[in-house]
């Protein structure tokens, strides 16, 4: 509940002199926070990535710290100094982006070349409620997803290959071909 102080003009100096005292102070708890942040953001970044070193990709495969200011940083309930507590931490990957960074998204977070069918099977343990949509929905999804590959290829954002032994093509940054336009190991499934 909110209180109301009346203060006379004698007593406005003074309770200036209090907020600004209490500002100083909350400003330094909140850098001493962010520093805190980003030592447990960069711990928690280097284990995510180990872990898909590892192999081991449905461990949080949903959340990554980008930065402090995906904290809401507010006063604490008992009203010494300040709490920080997670906002709704996601990555860039949202059912409402686009499809070409979907794709980017789940190319970067996978760091290997794979097929559209693949990405689509990702796009969906991403968004349950796509894949649980009617089936109209969903194939116009696979086929924007399709389209985007397509399209991206021809523009050289992406560079589509298919294996002798392979039916399906595979998709693949640029950046993750050499000069003979063959795959870079580490981006080999």
């Amino acid at each position: 509940m909110d209180t109301i102080i009346t203060l006379t003009d004698s007593q406005l100096p003074l309770f200036g002199s209090f907020l600004e005292a209490d500002q100083v102070k909350l400003l330094n708890e909140i850098n001493e926070l962010r520093e805190l942040l980003n030592k447990k953001e960069k711990l928690f970044n280097d284990n995510q990535n180990t872990l898909m070193q590892l192999g081991i990709t449905n461990v949080y495969p949903d959340v990554v710290i980008h930065d402090v200011s995906d904290f809401i940083i507010k006063p604490s309930s008992n009203g010494n100094g300040i709490k920080a507590t997670p906002a709704v931490i996601l990555n860039d990957y949202k059912s409402s982006n686009s499809a070409w960074k979907k794709v980017t998204y789940i190319l970067n977070y996978e760091n290997k070349v794979m097929t559209g069918r693949k990405i689509i099977e990702i796009m969906y343990n991403l968004e349950p409620e796509l894949k649980n949509a009617t089936d109209a929905i969903r194939k116009k999804a696979e086929m924007n997803i399709f389209a985007i590959l397509s399209n991206n290829t021809k523009e050289g954002k992406l560079i589509r290959f298919k294996s002798e032994n392979e039916y399906e093509y595979k998709y693949g940054l640029k950046n993750w071909f050499n000069e003979n336009g063959n795959v870079k190991e580490e981006y080999l499934p």
